[in-house]
């Protein structure tokens, strides 16, 4: 019997201590975000609307119209500047999007950005995303910065996704701010 409880009380003990010890996955990415932060890029967990969630998933068993959500990580890269006019924008992957880019819908709609007709620079925010690593939710630009939303997917080295975040990131904020430099000169 003495035996039995020795026994019980060593695996609560240290099982509860392994329990609450990050894994070896959770500590890869937690130093990948700690070099990421060294290399000028920031990152924060969000939560997104998934696009592409199907009708099952937009209705509950009642009829009632819910919003279908993604746990997400963004990765940001703030500009060097203030610009005034940086253009709003959020492009969600998504089978039924075609335009500006295909494989993306936009949010808001391009008639109410007034970059409908701005296709150099949709070319520029598509060889951008080239860039960008894999498992992407969504591309943001927003007044303050650009943002990869996605899944950190480990099929590559640490140092490999923070290398292609960052050249992806810096794409993308040279063609914001080249774009709002041209909108003032206007």
């Amino acid at each position: 019997m003495f035996w039995i409880l020795a026994t019980t009380a060593f695996l609560m003990v240290f099982g509860g201590i392994l329990l609450v010890l990050p894994s070896k996955h959770e500590r890869r990415v937690g130093q990948m975000r700690i070099d990421a932060r060294k290399s000028g890029l920031q990152t924060q967990g969000i939560v997104v609307t998934d696009v592409n969630a199907s009708a099952v998933e937009r209705v509950t068993a009642g009829g009632k119209i819910r919003t279908p959500k993604i746990r997400c990580i963004a990765w940001e890269k703030r500009y060097s500047d203030d610009y005034d006019n940086i253009p709003l924008w959020t492009l969600y992957e998504s089978s039924k999007g075609s335009a500006p880019i295909q494989g993306f819908i936009v949010e808001p709609r391009l008639n109410e950005t007034g970059l409908e007709h701005q296709r150099e620079y949709w070319g520029r925010v598509g060889r951008a995303i080239d860039h960008l690593p894999a498992k992407l939710i969504a591309i943001k630009s927003s007044r303050n910065s650009v943002a990869w939303i996605g899944q950190e997917l480990m099929d590559s080295t640490p140092e490999e996704f923070i290398d292609r975040m960052s050249v992806g990131l810096k794409e993308l904020s040279e063609a914001n701010t080249a774009l709002a430099k041209r909108l003032r000169s206007e």
